[in-house]
């Protein structure tokens, strides 16, 4: 009946066109269990994604979604063409009564899961997870595109050959499902779901299905900054889920030596959420508290902390270990910042400091890093000064770093305090925020001056005209901004303004829904640039491109062969990890910070006709200090 249905569009589609499109083509040979496999699949994803705002989904968002990944990315003749593909798959969904239409006071179309569905919940989850299968590849992916916002117009130049090679290591990268995890996981099928499970319950079912699999391999894309992202569904490693990294091993295991085992505990005690260890050994706390693995769902992370366990035993007993070990950076934003600003104060407070030891060391590497981790990091010393817990004062600075306002700010301050979503006072982020910039006064003074370059480009274009309350006014229409990120990547940010007459041409597109024609109104961007979102953002921009280039250059350029990655965290076998912090990652910062990057900037900006103004401290920093390059950029 599907199948019939996707024929039944393309036939509707404008004639003379000869052969159907190869997305037709493609999609007819797909049973209908596969079809509707991709309407649950998108119906349960939106859901899950409206879970953090509450509110219902737009019916046009599913649609197109779903639309979308049936035609594949296009370019296409005609731009609501996922859209008209969508909208009749789900209007099939609503007459089985799997989901209800729902009109706000605007007469938009918002999509609600039927009270019947919640209650089998389980069997619509179960219904949507085959499409996953269609969601990884059986081969390593070649290649790697760059994407656009949906409000942004530019078109973005292909990644450079750097960025590629990074890529490709990481969509090279073989991975399985860890099948004892997967077994303690498993909730029985059928039984009714609250809505705080529904996305652990469809890592599990997505599990299930790609667990008949040896090998599998996920295609990465990269955003507008440059930013690697998994493809795949609730299932992948870069979205952070502890279910979906408990999950997920690497499918080529490797026997671990003495030192791989200090790193196999050490990740163990990391996932309990055991602080104070010293770096890449765990052995004396899993000799104190092996008694917690009979409590691992007391765990911070239990999933992992679970995985991690049986890790331990299979290199015990000698057998090959297929677990990623994570490190994260510690403060990354703040890390980039002071490598930018060559804050030589602020890089002994996020752990980028250290020496080069002479002689061999580690297994005989030459040189090796004597690292001089802070006494009290940075967070630790703003808790001391305002007296707000350590959870709480990250809480607030680290969304802060990349562009969050003091409303943003008080709802994760007040999610550290309780798990709500409820808005903290404004008085206790404002003390967190004030001491925070006093502590990385430079930091700060470069993201002030982000914000004024990005004002320069506002100020820059041709000249326009609007009209407000009546009046003629004339203005300047802004221009895109770009730059270079250090791995070559050309970023470029070009917020557009929404427009907001749904009257005007090509804001709507006929559809039928509930079995008569309605008029959908369609989000439509227009070519003016957005100054304030231009402004709000940028200096959040790049540092995620800073991010995204120490990543490509950290991967593109080791001998490591497995990654598991998630922007400012890396994940390797657990033998492999010394190599990660003693030689990529200097190796990598020095490339990427060794060239005076802020000016190179200003060069690229002033040569594209953009007044903008110096930077702090001027236009040149000198060196880089070997010294920053010294520290192991990680705590755990």
């Amino acid at each position: 009946m599907l199948t019939a249905l996707v024929q039944r569009i393309s036939a509707g589609r404008t004639p003379g066109l000869g052969r159907p499109p190869a997305w037709v083509t493609e999609t007819t040979r797909w049973h209908d269990k596969e079809l509707a496999a991709a309407v649950l699949f998108h119906i349960v994803r939106a859901r899950l994604w409206a879970e953090v705002s509450g509110l219902d989904p737009l019916y046009s968002t599913i649609a197109t979604a779903l639309g979308a990944d049936l035609v594949g990315p296009g370019p296409h003749t005609d731009r609501d063409l996922p859209l008209k593909v969508g909208c009749p798959l789900l209007d099939l969904a609503e007459k089985v009564g799997i989901i209800a239409l729902v009109r706000d006071a605007r007469n938009g179309i918002h999509v609600a899961l039927t009270p019947s569905t919640y209650r089998r919940l389980q069997q619509l989850l179960d219904g949507g997870a085959p499409h996953v299968l269609h969601r990884v590849s059986p081969l390593p992916p070649v290649g790697v595109e760059t994407r656009k916002r949906h409000d942004m117009l530019e078109p973005r130049p292909e990644a450079p050959p750097r960025v590629v090679e990074a890529a490709n290591k990481v969509q090279g990268t073989a991975w399985r499902i860890n099948r004892a995890v997967l077994e303690t996981l498993d909730a029985p099928r059928g039984r009714a779901i609250r809505r705080a499970d529904i996305a652990e319950a469809q890592v599990i079912v997505e599990a299930r299905e790609l667990a008949a699999l040896e090998r599998f391999y996920f295609p990465v894309f990269l955003d507008f900054r440059g930013r690697v992202y998994q493809q795949g569904g609730m299932l992948n490693y870069t979205g952070r889920g502890d279910y979906a990294r408990g999950l997920l091993e690497f499918a080529d295991g490797e026997f671990v030596d003495d030192e791989g085992m200090k790193w196999l505990t050490w990740h163990m005690a990391q996932m309990w959420g055991a602080k104070g260890l010293p770096l890449g050994d765990g052995t004396a706390w899993v000799r104190e508290a092996s008694r917690r693995v009979e409590h691992w769902q007391d765990a911070k992370y239990p999933a992992q902390f679970l995985a991690a366990a049986l890790a331990v035993v299979d290199a015990s007993e000698g057998r090959p270990v297929h677990l990623p070990v994570r490190v994260d950076a510690t403060c990354s934003g703040l890390q980039h910042l002071a490598l930018l600003s060559r804050d030589t104060e602020l890089a002994q407070l996020v752990n980028l400091w250290g020496h080069y030891g002479e002689g061999a060391s580690r297994r005989g590497r030459v040189p090796w890093l004597e690292p001089e981790p802070p006494q009290e990091d940075f967070y630790t010393i703003v808790h001391k000064q305002t007296s707000f817990p350590r959870e709480e004062v990250k809480a607030v600075i680290v969304p802060m770093l990349y562009g969050a306002g003091e409303d943003t700010s008080g709802v994760d301050l007040a999610e550290a305090r309780s798990g709500s979503k409820k808005r903290s006072a404004r008085k206790d982020v404002r003390t967190i925020r004030a001491e925070a910039k006093r502590q990385a006064e430079h930091a700060f003074a470069l993201l002030r001056w982000f914000g004024q370059v990005a004002v320069a480009h506002n100020k820059a274009g041709g000249v326009k005209y609007t009209r407000r309350e009546g009046r003629k006014r004339k203005t300047t229409a802004g221009v895109p901004i770009r730059w270079t990120a250090p791995s070559g990547f050309r970023a470029v940010q070009d917020y557009r303004y929404v427009e907001k007459n749904p009257t005007r041409y090509g804001r709507r597109v006929q559809i039928i829904v509930g079995g008569r024609r309605v008029s959908l109104v369609k989000r439509f961007y227009t070519e003016i640039i957005d100054k304030r979102q231009q402004a709000k953002s940028l200096s959040s921009s790049i540092v995620h491109s800073l991010d995204a280039a120490l990543l490509a250059e950290i991967v593109a350029g080791s001998r490591i062969r497995q990654w598991g990655v998630a922007h400012d965290a890396f994940c390797v076998p657990a033998g492999s990890v010394w190599d990660l912090l003693d030689q990529d990652n200097p190796r990598a910062m020095a490339h990427v910070y060794g060239p005076d990057r802020i000016a190179e900037w200003v060069a690229e900006w002033r040569a594209a006709g953009v007044d903008v103004p110096d930077p702090p401290g001027g236009t040149d920093r000198g060196a880089l200090p070997r010294e920053m390059l010294g520290g192991l950029r990680t705590l755990g």
